[in-house]
């Protein structure tokens, strides 16, 4: 059993340190402060990552969910066509004419893309772009004004399309949108698999711990993997272990509760503490849910607790 985790927990930091490596190493090929001499030497492994990438995110990455703000309908209507034409990978989610309205649509929607006109009625896009916290979506400028590129680009736009658009550049510019989306979709996922691995090498290595349980005047030392789940018993509580065995502890449950949330364990009613790792299936029952543990037992879970129980038991 020692040899089987320790193996385990190996494999956990082995491909831990993979996973880290690769988020460092792509962050360093996308930051604008990389030298010249390293891109030179990493261009072969670049082309290859790009290669798959493109692969990939044809198959499996969403389309850029789009808004496209400007007052003529004319235009509007035209770069909205163009885009259907000639952009596949984006889906347009709504449009409008004025900025105000942009600003609702965008927190409405959480558009990836926004294509902005800047000269409107009552707020120009850069001032609709100023009320907006936080810009988390990519932006590209659509205007007849071109004396407005300076601040465009002040404000970190994707790129500056001028009236009427070409279909070259426009395709240019959703290029380079896809790109950054599909950048930060995939170094987004590493992240999340970072954080559940460390999650579950650290609770791994929690479940090899042991638990010091009074029994009269003797303390017993058990591994917390062997416990089952706690049972409330009025003013006592009660331990269950994998092999069946009881032990009954002068102590409430909720003396506990806090104590077992570091090994992996949930309150998961008033009456009951279970060791998530040892939760085999999910229950439904009247509306609410019971988990079964490995043993056969079913434990009612609470109401309010149902959502969170799910929650954690995905992560595991």
């Amino acid at each position: 059993m020692i040899i089987n985790l320790l193996e385990k927990k190996d494999k956990f930091v082995c491909t831990l340190i993979f996973v880290k490596n690769l988020i460092n190493q792509k962050t360093m090929i996308t930051s604008p402060n990389t030298n010249d001499r390293t891109k030179d030497t990493r261009s072969s492994e670049i082309n290859n990552s790009e290669s798959f990438q493109n692969t990939r995110n044809s198959k499996s990455l969403s389309k850029l969910r789009a808004i496209i703000i400007d007052d003529e309908p004319e235009s509007l209507q035209a770069v909205t066509k163009q885009i259907e034409l000639h952009c596949k990978q984006v889906e347009i989610v709504h449009s409008c004419d004025r900025g105000q309205k942009g600003i609702e649509a965008i927190a409405l929607h959480q558009p990836d893309l926004v294509f902005l006109d800047i000269e409107m009625p009552g707020m120009t896009g850069l001032e609709m772009l100023e009320r907006i916290p936080n810009i988390n979506f990519g932006v590209i400028f659509i205007t007849a004004y071109n004396e407005y590129a300076l601040d465009a680009i002040k404000l970190s736009a994707l790129d500056y399309l001028l009236k009427p658009l070409e279909i070259e550049q426009l395709e240019a510019a959703v290029a380079k949108a896809e790109e950054k989306f599909n950048r930060e979709k995939t170094l987004e996922r590493f992240r999340v698999m970072i954080d559940l691995m460390e999650k579950q090498t650290k609770e791994q290595v929690n479940q090899n711990q042991r638990i010091a349980l009074p029994n009269g005047n003797n303390i017993i030392y058990e591994s917390v993997e062997n416990i089952l789940y706690v049972e409330a018993s009025k003013q006592y509580c009660v331990f269950h272990f994998t092999n069946g065995h009881e032990l009954t502890i002068s102590h409430n449950i909720g003396y506990y509760e806090d104590t077992m949330k570091k090994f992996g364990f949930m309150r998961i009613h008033r009456s009951y503490i279970a060791n998530l790792h040892r939760v085999k299936e999910l229950v439904k029952q009247d509306g609410g849910i019971r988990v079964k543990m490995s043993s056969g037992k079913e434990l009612d879970v609470s109401r309010n607790k149902k959502d969170l129980v799910r929650e954690k038991l995905a992560m595991l």
